[in-house]
């Protein structure tokens, strides 16, 4: 059980972390509108993103050890990892294939929230609520509204960090 908590701990720590580079993402894209996705900033920001997905799906992986998150999460990874591609040739099937790939965030969350229920039920629902938002957030960006996903990335993260005393 310390070995499952233990990988818990590292992956909700980076969630955290990966919530609030994000959460400087939606921010820099709010203010700077969806094309600013193509600079520099904003490619380094979604790499890094990618990375921190795939560090905490490794550490939810050893600390759940299920069939439907692995398969789940391995597809929007792919799917991530493409869309990627895209946005460093400037083409807009990666903003695209990014709103695709992260629909199987709160996917993937639902076997978190199932776990994070058992820990404290109002943390858990601010957790998945939060990704369920952030991701429905996202296509506003498309006319300049980006409230909706950075308050579902804010309670999102906040749900996270109580969390954490839980675990």
């Amino acid at each position: 059980m310390k070995v499952v908590t233990t990988y818990m701990r590292k992956g909700n720590l980076t969630s955290i972390i990966a919530a609030f580079t994000i959460l400087a993402e939606l921010i820099y894209l709010g203010a700077l509108g969806l094309k600013a996705i193509f600079s520099p900033f904003s490619l380094s920001l979604v790499t890094i993103i990618y990375f921190q997905g795939i560090i905490a799906f490794i550490f939810y992986h050893f600390s759940l050890r299920s069939k439907f998150f692995l398969i789940d999460v391995l597809i929007g990874l792919i799917i991530e990892f493409v869309s990627i591609y895209f946005l460093f040739l400037h083409s807009f099937v990666g903003v695209i294939l990014l709103l695709i790939g992260y629909i199987s965030e709160p996917i993937a969350g639902i076997l978190l929230f199932k776990y994070f229920y058992e820990l404290h039920k109002t943390y858990a629902l601010m957790f998945f609520l939060g990704a369920v938002i952030f991701t429905a957030g996202l296509p506003f960006y498309v006319i300049n509204l980006p409230y909706v996903a950075i308050i579902g990335d804010l309670v999102k993260v906040f749900g996270l960090i109580q969390l954490r005393r839980y675990i």
